[in-house]
This record gives structure tokens, sequence and C-alpha cells, in this order.
């Protein structure tokens, strides 16, 4: 009898011990692979049948997400690679990764450099890279860059894009924008300014390509240059390059209504232009700095379009013309400036 007892209380001792195995190491593997998930993810691209290489090149700047796991718990996501990410908390529960709104997926396939994950009820999948994977995958082409005093500086990019180190403010163009507004004027206000941060994190070569006026201008200026070592910088090929930055910002400003400021979408300053004004006005710059004078003027061209008889753009054509070395055109669009809303610019 008692021999019975001993070993029937060994035969679930011994189940006791052999669950108690299994799930130690259910948990130890679960547990492995949320320490192997931790850093940074970018998605390729959601489908099937895609290689690395094509799906890093297919992706469009729209689709643009990266998932930011830290080891505390904390998943940053981000929904372009301009502005800091939105936090929220993740776990791993039953096998399966949950953040936000209880947002569940399956990890279908996972490597050190690569993830694929199934949102559960969707078929689709998503495709993710270590980002330094994803970035060391991206080229670099002979326009993403030009020389300054013999020096290569290169154009900001999602290879080469340094992020703004803030706590109050969700990006750059936020902090541009707060330092400004107060001297915009009413109605519609649109700026655009560039400037290179160097490998030391200091910032050289600011420029104002699309101006609101002299105060707002100076606020813009100052605000850039005091972002100085406030950038966590990329590095291309383990060593530090300069870096050239832009900053836009469109606002409506109508006056004020129960102490609350009316803005308007920058649409609405553009007639549903906003994206290829502001395209416009970028590939002036790059084209300028890289002396494609044909470019830069069919992309003045390209925003008359869209804002006939704007000073702003009568400013480019100067530079355009300064550039050239043409003494004729830049008399002339200095004529017209003097009698526009940027006639400060001839005192500068």
């Amino acid at each position: 009898m008692k021999k019975d007892m001993l070993k029937e209380f060994s035969q679930v001792l011994l189940k006791l011990i052999f669950s108690l195995a299994i799930a130690f190491q259910f948990s130890s593997v679960h547990a492995q692979k949320q320490k192997d998930i931790l850093g940074s993810w970018v998605r390729v691209n959601s489908g099937e049948g895609l290689s690395l290489k094509t799906a890093v090149q297919s992706g469009k700047e729209e689709d643009y997400l990266k998932l930011q796991f830290d080891k505390d718990g904390k998943l940053k996501i981000y929904g372009t690679y301009r502005a800091n990410g939105i936090s929220t908390d993740y776990k791993f529960k039953r096998g399966k990764l949950t953040y936000g709104f209880d947002r569940a997926f399956n990890i279908d396939a996972y490597s050190d450099s690569s993830l694929v994950l199934s949102e559960e009820g969707s078929s689709s999948k998503h495709y993710y890279l270590r980002e330094k994977t994803f970035l060391k995958g991206l080229p670099i082409n002979e326009t993403d860059w030009y020389s300054n005093k013999e020096n290569r500086v290169y154009f900001a990019s999602k290879k080469l894009y340094p992020q703004f180190i803030t706590q109050k403010y969700p990006d750059f163009h936020l902090y541009v924008h707060n330092a400004a507004k107060a001297s915009y004027n009413l109605g519609p206000n649109y700026l655009f300014a560039t400037f290179s941060i160097q490998p030391d994190g200091s910032i050289t070569d600011v420029e104002l390509w699309h101006h609101v006026n002299q105060e707002a201008d100076e606020k813009i200026v100052e605000a850039i240059q005091n972002s100085s070592q406030r950038w966590k910088l990329p590095l291309l090929e383990s060593r530090g390059v300069a870096i050239n930055m832009y900053v836009d910002d469109s606002f409506v400003k109508r006056g004020r209504s129960e102490n609350l400021e009316i803005s308007l979408t920058p649409n609405e300053v553009f007639a549903n232009n906003a994206d290829a004004y502001t395209y416009g006005i970028l590939s002036f710059m790059k084209a300028l700095k890289r002396q494609e004078y044909e470019s830069a003027l069919e992309s003045i061209g390209i925003c008359e379009m869209i804002k006939p008889n704007e000073p702003n753009l009568i400013y480019l054509r100067y530079l355009l013309a300064k550039a050239r070395g043409d003494s004729k055109s830049m008399e002339e669009y200095q004529e017209q400036l003097s009698l526009s809303s940027l006639s400060y610019l001839l005192r500068q």
C-alpha cells in the first residue's frame, strides 16, 4: 500500500517537474525572443515574395514605419523619419506581440536582421529590417551631396537623417514654428530654411529660401542656431559627415478668436499644391548648391505656376542670377524686390 502510494506520488511529482520544465523552457524562449527583438526595425513593405533588396528599394516614403523596442516595455512608433516617435507599451502574451490598443501580431519569421509580422485577423504580412541593415541597403547617389569649400555635405535623407533631441517638442519643425509664430503676418505664411550640422554638432550655413518678414526671419535663424549640440547624428561608414537639413512651415494666421489662434492647413496657402510647392523650393535649393542652374530655373517655374507674382520667387531668381554672375538680371530682380514686402532683404 505504501509502495503504491509512493509510486503514485513519484509519478505525480515527475509530471509536475516535467510541466514546470516545459513552462520554464517556453517562458525562456519568449523571454529570449523579447530580448532579441530589442532595438529599431523599419518596415520595408507589405506583401509576399519580396527579396530584402527589392523590399528596401520599393518602399515608398509615405509607407515609412519604424518600431523601436526598449527593454523597459516601451515601444516608440515612427510614422516618418523626420519626426520623433509616439510611445506606447508592448508585451509578449501567449507567444504574440501586442501593443497599442490590444493590437496582436504573430511573429512569422525572425532573424538577426529581418522580422516578419502578421496581424491577427489580417492575411497581409509586414516585413521589417533592422534599422542598421535597412540604412546600409540605401544607396548614396551623386545628387545626394554637394561640395562646400572642398568638403562634402550630404542632403538629409532616410539614410542620413539627424534626430533632434528634445523632451518638449515632438519634432524640430514644431520647435521652429513655436519660436517664430508670434511674429508671423496675418494671413498666409510660409518659411523654408536650410542649415548644415557638422560632425561635432555645430550649426553652420543657416539660409532662408522662403521668407516671412524680417522679425520672423531673425527668430527662425536664432532658433536654428540655438539647436547646436542638440542632434543625434547618423554615421556614414562609421564616420561623421556634414548634413544639410531643411525645415519648412505653413501657417495661416487669422488673428484670435476666444484667445485661440486659428490656423488652416498648408493646402489653403497653396491651393492644394503644398507638396509640389515645397518640392519646388527644395529642388531649387539642391540644384543651386550643386550648380545645376537649368534645373534650378525649372524648379522656380514649377513654383510660379502655383503662386504667380510671389516675391520669394523673385528672390530665388535673384539668387540664381547672382550665382551665374548675371549682373543685368540681378539689377532687374533687385528693382522688383525693392517694391515688394521683401525689400528689407536688399539692406542685409
